[in-house]
């Protein structure tokens, strides 16, 4: 079977390997797609922390004059 997708080769120690299977069967995909679903997650994790730490930056130099209501976000959206 051919794809377009690019593969990744990863060497795990047993019990990891072990646990993969596991979720393998457990949710009867393949442990290719149990190892992409783990790393979409994390790269998500990454961004959420990424962006988190970018508004937490934000805030700090954020005036109390800068900031509008949620309604009156909306508003002046719509």
């Amino acid at each position: 079977m051919t794809t377009k997708n690019p593969r990744i080769n990863v060497v795990l120690e047993q019990p990891i390997y072990n646990a993969v299977r596991k979720l393998s069967k457990k949710y009867k995909i393949s442990m290719s797609m149990v190892i992409r679903d783990i790393v979409k997650e994390e790269i998500e994790n990454f961004e959420d922390s990424f962006l988190g730490a970018i508004a937490s930056n934000r805030e700090k130099t954020l005036k109390s004059d800068q900031l509008i209501t949620h309604k009156e976000f909306w508003e002046k959206l719509l």
